[in-house]
């Protein structure tokens, strides 16, 4: 979690905010995808929190990224991720 925390959601941040937002997309994907699977299992419900905690953290990254940074995922992504 620190990890996630310290270094792969600010880097993500930071691609986004270059316009490279494909991989935050194509994660976003990922997890969706796993989650759907099989609902009722314990591992997809982990993909769903994970999901969940990965784009609350693309909306708002923290306070240690200026307003500016803000969202590094935009409504635009979400209708790739979730259609």
């Amino acid at each position: 979690m620190i990890f996630v925390e310290t270094e792969v959601v600010p880097a993500l941040v930071v691609e986004a905010q270059h316009g490279n937002s494909e991989l935050i997309i194509e994660v976003c994907k990922e997890l969706a995808t796993r989650a759907a699977k099989d609902s009722k299992s314990e591992s997809s419900q982990s993909y769903l929190l994970t999901l969940e905690y990965f784009v609350k953290k693309m909306v708002d990254p923290g306070e240690d990224f200026p307003p500016e940074l803000k969202p590094a995922i935009k409504v635009n992504d979400f209708e790739q991720i979730f259609i």
